[in-house]
């Protein structure tokens, strides 16, 4: 009775939140009987308890996500999480109270488990008849804690990115001696989809492609130049093409060191001058770094913010329960370093703002990024000082423009009709999307 008990608890629970959650779960006799076939073969195992805790884990995980994202974790997602693993963790332990639910039926049927022997039993025939049916029979998986097992071989299959150096140089055409400061936000969304206005949008403002829906795939790409992502590579890397018109270059990160580790193999830190990660999350000590740079002498500086980067905590004096309240709290302070920033530099750089990606804050109860939907791929831009500024649609225009004032020949380069936005894998095996101009 206690196994029909707990194979009704895991399955069910799928119904359960389907209320909670409004997503469509239809119980099929089939997938009940193998959930339940599967409760009693696992009581063959002396680690009987340990394993029915594990599986509920898995269930508690897939509503936990849902939850966030409003949507099931695939590969992609498993892949993410133990590559950033102290990131998930941080932005975890701040949203707990958002997934109470989920947590709580865990902790329900956690305890049921402990609290009950489950005798060790000997599965029979008609047990292994059950599993073949379900097996070989149509049933759709709905079970989610199925879906999930189901998406764990192919985080094994994933393929590391090959360097393409058949890539043409830059042409280097004119001596430039304009200092160009570009500051990079962190999840910043474009103007269009914020409930409030920022000044330092208020002028030489436009929204943007971005290059993918993730930093570590964003950033190389914008870095480096590329439009497809089999010809990664850092040939035309901007650190590297600004050196090699003399300009003293500079990257400075108020992120954490560990948040860059996919970034750094693509960054070419042997073109940077001076390679500094603060690692205070704290962009205020951006505008400290600043000051110490004399942009009359030509130079190249990127400021990498903690903008609003995940769990929204940064800056903030006060706490709130709302994600969306949290993250404009975070926005404004990245408004006033902005606003600072801009009256330290002045009219003795070009000023460049742009964003990795935006962030979804419960459009169709989506939060968080890694996904493709417009409040993420679209950033915003401001350009000042630049009296050659162009049409600039997306992360590769910018760098284009960049490149151009930075003394190097782009006449050759034709803009395409399509825009396209990769996922989150700098392989590109999670696809993108291409956008008509």
């Amino acid at each position: 009775m206690k196994y029909l008990i707990l194979a009704f608890a895991f399955y069910y629970q799928n119904l359960l939140f389907s209320f909670v959650y409004s997503y469509e779960f239809v119980p099929e006799i089939f997938e009940f009987l193998f959930i339940t076939s599967l409760v009693f073969f696992m009581a063959r195992f002396k680690l009987r308890k340990l394993i029915y805790i594990l599986w509920q884990l898995l269930y508690t995980v897939q509503f936990c996500f849902y939850g966030y994202f409003n949507s099931w974790i695939i590969s992609y997602d498993i892949k993410l999480f133990y590559t950033h693993i102290n990131e998930t963790f941080e932005s975890i332990i701040v949203l707990l109270s958002y997934f109470s639910v989920a947590i709580s039926t865990g902790i329900i049927i956690i305890l049921f488990i402990l609290s009950n022997h489950f005798k060790s039993i000997i599965i029979n025939k008609f047990i292994l008849f059950i599993i073949i049916i379900f097996t070989f029979s149509n049933t759709k998986i709905n079970d989610v804690s199925l879906l999930l097992i189901k998406e764990l071989p192919y985080t094994f299959t994933f393929v590391d990115s090959k360097i393409n150096n058949n890539i043409p140089e830059h042409k280097l055409i004119k001596e430039t001696n304009q200092s160009i400061v570009l500051i990079l936000g962190e999840s910043h969304r474009a103007k269009e989809y914020l409930d409030h206005n920022f000044s330092f949008f208020q002028n030489n403002y436009q929204s943007i492609y971005s290059a993918a829906t993730n930093t570590d795939v964003s950033l190389p790409l914008f870095f480096n130049g590329i439009e497809n992502i089999e010809q990664i590579n850092t040939t035309n890397n901007l650190f590297k093409l600004a050196k090699q018109n003399h300009y003293k270059t500079f990257f400075i990160s108020s992120q954490k060191q560990s948040y860059l580790k996919y970034i750094e193999p693509f960054v070419e830190k042997k073109f940077i001058d001076e390679y500094q990660i603060l690692s205070s999350q704290n962009d205020y000590h951006l505008i400290d770094k600043i000051k110490k740079i004399d942009l009359s002498k030509k130079s190249f500086v990127v400021l990498q913010m903690q903008g609003v980067h995940s769990p929204y905590i940064y800056h903030n004096e006060t706490q709130s329960d709302n994600i969306k309240e949290q993250y404009y709290k975070c926005y404004q302070k990245s408004n006033n370093v902005l606003e600072q920033l801009k009256k330290v530099v002045n009219k003795n750089a070009i000023i460049i703002f742009t964003s990795d990606h935006g962030e979804n804050l419960g459009e169709n109860n989506k939060y968080g990024h890694n996904r493709f939907s417009p409040e993420i791929y679209k950033v915003p831009l401001v350009i000042l000082n630049d009296k050659n500024k162009t049409e600039i649609l997306s992360h590769y225009e910018l760098y284009l423009h960049i490149v151009k004032q930075l003394g190097y020949d782009i006449s050759k380069i034709k803009k395409k009709q399509k825009i396209r936005v990769y996922g989150t894998m700098i392989n590109g095996e999670d696809g993108f999307r291409d956008f008509l101009r």
